[in-house]
């Protein structure tokens, strides 16, 4: 009987290996998912670690999914020190009488620690652990992550570019005015993310294949397509392979 493997098919496809550094983010930040993350050791009351994060233009981090809040759980245990078993997340109650995250984005996902949300306090942090979640007094001074978009990553919805160039004028030594062509904005199928740094559309689709059938796939031709890939893509996919021990990806 054949064996069969999912197989992750991108136009071209790459293997998920481990989050990308510093790409298209700043020193010591983690790029993950089209965002960048920073964890921050220093310890700040709530209040005061998110105006650290808005001077860097980011907020205190929101999570939306469980692939997302174990991968920065597994992430804390590297980054920061042992001495705190949680750090803040954007997660709060100080103005509302419900939770709000204060980046403004929607709180369309939670992971209580069982009991919580309990009357202990009006902000929230994420347990190294295990990534539960549990309120926290806002004036203790913790660790707490930062995050925001990346730059030079389109990880907007929309599957065309909204990016136009605009037409320019050159002079000449004669100075005779020479009008350049504007380049069109890129346009990809509907279901692609066009990504500039290779000009190129990708899109994801899952289907099976033999494990002969699966030799001979695309590779990797730059660090940068590699993260944006990753990240575009390869987020969930990367604890899914994690969690099946007999799956395996090809590329």
């Amino acid at each position: 009987m054949r064996s069969y493997f999912l197989v992750f098919v991108i136009r071209q496809l790459f293997i998920y290996n481990f989050p990308c550094a510093n790409a298209q983010c700043g020193p010591k930040e983690i790029y993950y998912g089209s965002r960048c993350y920073e964890f921050v050791a220093a310890q700040r009351s709530f209040n005061d670690a998110r105006q650290y994060c808005r001077d860097k233009s980011y907020d205190l981090a929101s999570i939306h999914d469980l692939y997302v809040n174990n991968f920065l759980a597994k992430e804390a245990g590297i980054e920061l020190d042992s001495t705190y078993n949680f750090y803040y997340i954007g997660l709060n109650k100080i103005s509302l009488q419900n939770w709000q995250w204060t980046d403004g984005t929607s709180v369309d996902f939670t992971n209580w620690l069982a009991g919580e949300p309990s009357g202990s306090g009006q902000c929230s942090v994420q347990r190294i652990d295990d990534g539960k979640w549990m309120t926290y007094p806002c004036q203790s001074s913790l660790p707490f992550l930062c995050s925001g978009p990346s730059s030079g990553m389109n990880s907007s919805t929309p599957r065309v570019t909204q990016t136009t160039r605009k037409s320019t004028t050159v002079k000449t030594a004669t100075s005779q005015a020479i009008q350049t062509t504007p380049t069109p904005a890129k346009s990809c199928k509907s279901g692609y993310t066009y990504f500039a740094k290779t000009d190129m559309c990708y899109a994801m689709q899952v289907v099976y294949y033999s494990e002969d059938d699966a030799q001979g796939f695309g590779s990797i031709h730059s660090y940068e397509e590699d993260c944006f890939v990753r990240g575009q893509y390869l987020l969930p996919i990367y604890l899914f392979a994690f969690l099946s021990r007999e799956m395996k990806i090809y590329i």
